[in-house]
C-alpha cells in the first residue's frame, strides 16, 4: 500500500513515492479528510452522525499510524531484518515447536482481522445498491467533494473514490496492527529459545553457550526496547480510539435491525475492532511475563555449573 519501500534504485524510488502519494494520500487521507468536512460544515442528524463517527475513528487513527510508520519506516526495516541475525535465527525443530503455538494464534488473529474488516468494508461498498439508493445518488458514506456528486459521471467517480479508501483502510490497518503483534510474538519466541538453550547447556562447552546466550540476552532487551519506543505512542493513541469507537459502535448497534445488512456490518465491524484490541493485548502480554519470568525458568542440574553460571554472569555484566 505503499508503506514499504524496498529497493534503493532512485527511478523506482520516484515511482513507489507515486504510488504513495496516490494509495495514501489521495485515497485514504483524502476520504478521511472529505467525510470529517463534511461533519464540520454541514449539518447532519444522529444518524448521520454516529455513522460516519464510528468508521472515522477508526480511519482517522490509521492515518495517525501510517504517519509514525512513514516516519519510521528505515526504523522498522531494520528491526524486521535484524530477524534473521544469527542470534535470533531459529536452529532446531524444539525452537520451533517452542513458538509454533504463539504463530499459530498470531495467524488465526491476523485473518480474523482480515475476514471481518473485508467483510464489513464489502457491505459497506455494496449498501446504496442494496438498498438502491445508488438511484438517488447517495455515496456510502456522506462526504463534503468541491462539486456536485449528483450528477454523472462525477457520482461514479466519487463512488469508486470512496470503495478504494475503505479497501485501502482495511488492507493497512490489518497489516499494521500484525507488524506490531508479529513484534512482539518475535521478542518473546526469542524469550523461549534462550531460556530452552540454557536448560540445555552442555557442561563440557559451558563457556562458550553461555557467553553466547548472554549475547542473546542482551540484544533481546535491545530488540525489545526499540520496539516499546518505537510504538508506545501509537499503542496509547489505539487504547483511546478503542474506546471512543466503543461508544460510537453500541449506538450505531441500537439504532439498526439486527437481521438487517447494515447490522451485519455494524456487528462484524465492532467484532474487528474487539479482535484488534484483543492483538495488542494477548502478545503485549505475553512480552511482558516471558521478558520478566524467563530468569525464573532456569533449571540446571549439575551444582558445579550453577555456580560457575552465577560467576560468569556477574563478569559479562561488570565487563
Amino acid at each position: 500500500m505503499g508503506l514499504w519501500p524496498k529497493t534503493d534504485d532512485s527511478r523506482r524510488s520516484k515511482l513507489y513515492t507515486l504510488y504513495t502519494v496516490i494509495t495514501i494520500i489521495f485515497f485514504l487521507y483524502g476520504s478521511t479528510l472529505l467525510q470529517i468536512l463534511y461533519l464540520v460544515f454541514i449539518r447532519t442528524d444522529l444518524d448521520t452522525f454516529i455513522k460516519l463517527m464510528f468508521n472515522m475513528m477508526t480511519r482517522s487513527l490509521l492515518c495517525l499510524k501510517v504517519i509514525c510508520l512513514l516516519q519510521n519506516a528505515k526504523i522498522i526495516q531494520r528491526l524486521v531484518e535484524s530477524m534473521n541475525s544469527n542470534l535470533f535465527r531459529v536452529k532446531t525443530i524444539e525452537h520451533w515447536n517452542l513458538i509454533r503455538p504463539a504463530l499459530l494464534v498470531w495467524r488465526m488473529t491476523y485473518f480474523t482481522i482480515w475476514f471481518l474488516a473485508t467483510f464489513t468494508l464489502s457491505v459497506w461498498s455494496i449498501a446504496p445498491i442494496l438498498d438502491k439508493s445508488f438511484k438517488e445518488h447517495l455515496l456510502p458514506f456522506p462526504a463534503l467533494y468541491p462539486y456536485n456528486t449528483k450528477k454523472s459521471p462525477l457520482y461514479e467517480i466519487s463512488y469508486v473514490h470512496q470503495v478504494v479508501g475503505l479497501f485501502i483502510t482495511a488492507t493497512t490497518d490489518t497489516n499494521l496492527d500484525s507488524l506490531i503483534a508479529a513484534l512482539m510474538m518475535f521478542i518473546g519466541a526469542q524469550c523461549d529459545i534462550l531460556c530452552d538453550n540454557l536448560r540445555n547447556i552442555d557442561c563440557k562447552k559451558f563457556r562458550e553457550q553461555l557467553k553466547v546466550c548472554v549475547q542473546h540476552h542482551k540484544e533481546i532487551l535491545r530488540y525489545d526496547n526499540r520496539v516499546r519506543k518505537l510504538f508506545s505512542e501509537m499503542c496509547t493513541i489505539f487504547s483511546f480510539a478503542a474506546k471512543s469507537n466503543h461508544f460510537f459502535n453500541m449506538i450505531a448497534l441500537g439504532k439498526v435491525s439486527p437481521v438487517s445488512s447494515e447490522g451485519y456490518s455494524v456487528l462484524t465491524f465492532v467484532t474487528s475492532v474487539v479482535v484488534q484490541v484483543f492483538l495488542y493485548c494477548w502478545f503485549g502480554n505475553e512480552v511482558e511475563l516471558k521478558v520478566r519470568l524467563h530468569d525464573n525458568r532456569f533449571c540446571y542440574h549439575d551444582t558445579v555449573c550453577c555456580v560457575e553460571v552465577i560467576y560468569l554472569s556477574i563478569h559479562l555484566s561488570i565487563s
